[in-house]
C-alpha cells in the first residue's frame, strides 16, 4: 500500500507554497489552535473512529467495500486544505 505518511506532507508542502504566492498576512485569532487542543481533538476523533467495522480489511467479510486508493485519500486531503468549491467555476476552476 502506498505510504500516506510519505505522501501527506508532500500534498501540505505544495498547498502551503501554493499559499505563499498571495502575499503573508495575520491570521484571523479565531483560526489559531494550540498544539495541545489540536492533539486531543485528534486523540478523540481516532478513538471514536475505532467504532467502525473494518470494511477495507480482508478477514472482515461482512461486506465487499473496500478501503479508498491511496492516491484518493492523497488529493482529497490535499485539496481540503483550500476548500475549493467544486460545484460552481468561479468558486474554485479546477475542481468545478
Amino acid at each position: 500500500m502506498t505510504d500516506l505518511q510519505t505522501w501527506l506532507p508532500k500534498g501540505v508542502a505544495a498547498i502551503s507554497a501554493w499559499q505563499d504566492t498571495f502575499g503573508a498576512f495575520e491570521q484571523h485569532p479565531s483560526l489559531v489552535v494550540s498544539d495541545d487542543a489540536l492533539g486531543a481533538a485528534l486523540d478523540r476523533l481516532t478513538e471514536r473512529l475505532r467504532d467502525n467495522y473494518p470494511f477495507g480489511n480482508p478477514r472482515y467479510v461482512g461486506q465487499m467495500l473496500k478501503p479508498p486508493h491511496p492516491a484518493a485519500v492523497l488529493g482529497y486531503a490535499t485539496a481540503m486544505l483550500i476548500n475549493p468549491n467544486n460545484h460552481a467555476l468561479d468558486g474554485g476552476p479546477a475542481t468545478a
